[in-house]
């Protein structure tokens, strides 16, 4: 072959080399959930977080989202702290057929008394037409996902968070949490630790009040093992005024389509508006907390009236055969009750200010 062919070609191998290279490279397409695009103006914000943005801290910009349904257009959207480490990566265990590459992980901190925190909300204001709003995530944690107990005692974890509501500047929020608030606080972990088994999920008030979720449901339904969970958060009532309020949320079970539901709940109105409605990812204040928080699909939603709705689920994980928990018209009147009324308060110091309960 003549030495100018042997060129010719060793120029349009690099060429096409070149071109693979940067098809790789290339970032995605910022791209609205569909559920959000469907929802029109009740779809608040969205961020499916799936592209590979690598490490991420404070209000980081999602680059999948379009500028016009992102949630780090509010000032609080992305809050870090602690020891933990925030990335992007590659999505495993969801349901066959979604349309997943990456998710947002939260991999708590090995060194001692680093804490693991990551939130996510969009709009943390409510205005005079809203009679409703809602969060939505996915999530799944590592198999070896630390549980709770009196740090006092070297438990990894004080409490394990999933969302919150709060009203004005109350250190008192409404939570859903793992979080141990009754008898002696030893520590939790998973099956084969040798510790005490992980205690159920609850909604609380932190005024002595909590709701189980159901006595049956832990980290071991939504684990790598069992696969990824759909959480919801719902409030209702005069938002703005924060009277009459009313919260319903829900935990679904991907693998199997268990849904757990409080609905109704009767929250205690201090007469401040809506501050904030959030996934707030709190692992740590506790010994050496190990484990990952995968988080997949987040969405913030609003409506002026009130029918009980949830947002639901995302196509992208579910397809089209995901459906919304229906809140339960005759919920129970009696919750839990809380012997302890004045839970053990979370050392502030480590934490910033604006990112406290």
């Amino acid at each position: 072959m003549p030495s100018h062919w042997l060129e010719h070609a060793r120029h349009l191998a690099l060429g096409v080399a070149v071109l693979a290279v940067g098809a790789v490279a290339m970032p995605a397409t910022a791209v609205a959930e569909q559920l959000c695009d469907e929802m029109g103006s009740s779809c608040v914000c969205s961020e499916p977080m799936n592209n590979n943005d690598g490490r991420f801290s404070e209000g980081h910009d999602f680059s999948d989202s379009p500028n016009a349904t992102e949630c780090d257009q509010y000032t609080t959207y992305v809050g870090t702290w602690g020891g933990a480490i925030h990335e992007t990566t590659t999505e495993f265990n969801m349901p066959a057929g979604n349309d997943v590459t990456y998710v947002a992980s939260s991999r708590a901190s090995t060194s001692p008394f680093n804490d693991g925190g990551l939130f996510f909300h969009g709009r943390p204001w409510a205005s005079a037409s809203d009679a409703r709003m809602c969060i939505r995530y996915y999530f799944m944690v590592t198999n070896d996902y630390s549980g709770t107990g009196d740090n006092n005692i070297g438990c990894p974890s004080e409490r394990n968070k999933m969302g919150q509501v709060k009203f004005g500047n109350s250190n008192t929020p409404f939570q859903t949490e793992e979080y141990q608030s009754t008898g002696p606080r030893g520590c939790t972990g998973p099956p084969g630790s040798g510790l005490d088994p992980y205690e159920p999920f609850i909604f609380t008030d932190h005024e002595g009040v909590n709701w189980t979720y159901d006595q049956n449901l832990d980290w071991t339904d939504c684990n790598e093992d069992s696969g990824w969970c759909r959480y919801e958060l719902c409030v209702a009532g005069d938002l703005d005024a924060g009277q009459n309020i009313t919260v319903d949320t829900s935990i679904t079970t991907l693998t199997d389509g268990r849904s757990y539901t409080l609905s109704n709940l009767d929250v205690v109105d201090n007469g401040r508006g809506l501050s904030e409605i959030s996934a707030d990812i709190f692992h740590g204040q506790g010994v050496q907390p190990v484990g990952t928080r995968y988080i997949s699909h987040f969405m913030q939603a609003a409506w002026s009236t009130d029918d009980g709705q949830f947002i639901g689920a995302a196509y992208e994980v579910e397809g089209d055969g995901g459906t919304s928990p229906n809140p339960d018209p005759d919920p129970d009147p009696d919750p839990d009750p809380d012997p302890d009324p004045d839970p053990d308060p979370e050392p502030t110091e480590l934490l910033p200010p604006t990112l406290l309960d």
